[in-house]
Formats: structure tokens, C-alpha cells, sequence
């Protein structure tokens, strides 16, 4: 019914960076490891809950083609370290295997970042002009844009462990739960893990600095620049997917 796929390669680089899942943190000897694992992993479906980025879904009710586009997912657990370097939590991400995913349809999925030589000439031109420099980080950035609706629908079956951390959080999701003590999902929005989901969010926040006034730069269409009737008014801001580094005065990074 859903690939097993967590030995794909393409699925690898999704979860590079996180350590353990949810499963084997569960079973940690350490009890506060295990106490920061379902903390961190409840807080993470709140978050997608809260951010209505997916509706429950029986999978009597799907029909062929969503039962054809049903891709397992995961819960990962990051390591998180204090000051001193010491472990001290967990940050859980709920990711779904985008490599059992079609590409075909999906239409353009780049998502370009800003080459570095464009943030080097940014620093130097602050400089030059006494500006400042703020960074910039976007929280939850792949749960803002909606799943297009030219898109077929795309459904996540998340597994016992994940299920109950849904269901202790939320018990009207327990008559979701079927007999293997799964739940599925119809997204509304895009988790990460899928393939598209960068480039919509290149397109949402494209369109948001355009709204503010900001214009992309030809030679780099990471960077955009908002030049004011002062000089002083000029922002210029780099993007690399949800980061963002953003020069200009303090009064204008305040306004950014």
C-alpha cells in the first residue's frame, strides 16, 4: 500500500541532520531523554495542527487516487545543546518521505539561494554606508503556503508512535485511528520532506517582498533592494530558503 522507504537515498538528505526518531528516543534509558521526546514531539503536532496544515482522512473514504498518493512519514528528533555544548533538548520535525512522491506535474521545483559573492558585496556596502545588519529566521516557513489546488491531493499515513502523540493532544482524532493504530492525513499544506515544498515557499516569500516593495536584483534573484526617497531609506535583503540576512538602518531592519 505505502513504500517503505527509509533507506532511499533521495530521503536521506531530508533527515541528514536529525539524529534519532521518535521511536528509538522513546526507548532511551535516559528518562529525561524519553520525557523531552514526547514533549518535543507533541509541541511539533500542535504546531501542525495549529497551523491547519492537514485534515484527518479514513482510508475507507479515499478514493483511488488518494490512496495512490499516500506516503508513510517520520518523526525525527534533532539533538539540542546549551551554552556549555551539554545536550539539552530535543526539537522534533515531522517530516513526510517525499521520495515515494511523483514528480511528474509538479511543475518547476527550483528554489535558488543566494550566492555568497551577493552577501559579501552586501556586508560591504553596509559597511561602505554605516548601515546595520540583521539576520533573520523564518519560523515554520514550509507550513505557510497552501497546497495548490492544480495539485492532486496528497495524503500522509502517520504511524502508531506518531498517532498516539496526535491523539493524546487531540482525542477527537482517535476515531481516525485504524486497526494497525495508524492515521492519515490529507495535507493542506506543505510538510517538509516534499519535493515541491521549497519552491512554493521561494514563491510565497517572493511575492511577500514584493508586497513590500522590495524588487529582486537581476544578477541574483535571491537578493532584493527597496531604495527610499533618502538614501538611508534603502533595505536590501538576501534570502537562503527560510534565512535571511537584511541591511539597512536600524529604523528600517526595525520596520523590515
Amino acid at each position: 500500500m505505502v513504500k517503505n522507504s527509509l533507506n532511499d537515498e533521495s530521503f536521506r538528505d531530508a533527515i541528514y541532520a536529525y539524529q534519532t526518531s521518535l521511536n528509538k528516543a522513546m526507548k532511551d534509558d535516559c528518562p529525561k531523554r524519553r520525557d523531552e521526546a514526547e514533549k518535543s514531539a507533541r509541541i511539533e503536532v500542535r504546531n501542525i495542527v495549529e497551523n491547519k496544515c492537514l485534515r484527518p482522512i479514513r482510508w475507507r473514504d479515499m478514493n483511488q487516487a488518494q490512496k495512490k498518493n499516500t506516503h508513510r512519514s517520520f518523526m525525527f528528533m534533532k539533538d539540542k545543546v546549551d551554552g556549555a555544548g551539554e545536550w539539552d533538548k530535543y526539537k522534533a520535525r515531522l517530516v513526510i518521505n517525499g521520495s515515494t512522491i511523483e514528480l511528474d506535474g509538479l511543475g518547476d521545483l527550483y528554489a535558488g539561494t543566494v550566492q555568497p559573492i551577493s552577501v559579501m558585496t552586501m556586508i560591504a556596502i553596509a559597511t561602505n554606508k554605516g548601515y546595520s545588519i540583521g539576520v533573520y529566521d523564518i519560523k515554520g516557513a514550509y507550513l505557510v503556503p497552501v497546497v495548490s489546488v492544480s495539485e492532486p491531493d496528497i495524503i500522509m499515513k502517520v504511524d502508531r508512535d506518531v498517532a498516539q502523540m496526535f491523539v493524546k493532544e487531540y482525542p477527537d482524532m482517535r476515531e481516525y485511528v485504524d486497526s494497525e493504530g495508524c492515521l492519515f492525513f490529507l495535507l493542506l499544506k506543505y510538510l517538509y520532506g516534499l519535493p515541491q515544498a521549497a519552491a512554493h515557499f521561494a514563491d510565497h516569500l517572493r511575492k511577500t517582498l514584493k508586497k513590500m516593495n522590495l524588487r529582486q536584483v537581476k544578477v541574483d534573484q535571491c537578493v532584493y533592494v527597496r531604495s527610499g526617497v533618502r538614501e538611508c531609506d534603502t533595505v536590501a535583503a538576501a534570502t537562503w530558503v527560510d534565512d535571511l540576512i537584511v541591511s539597512g538602518t536600524n529604523e528600517d531592519l526595525n520596520g523590515f
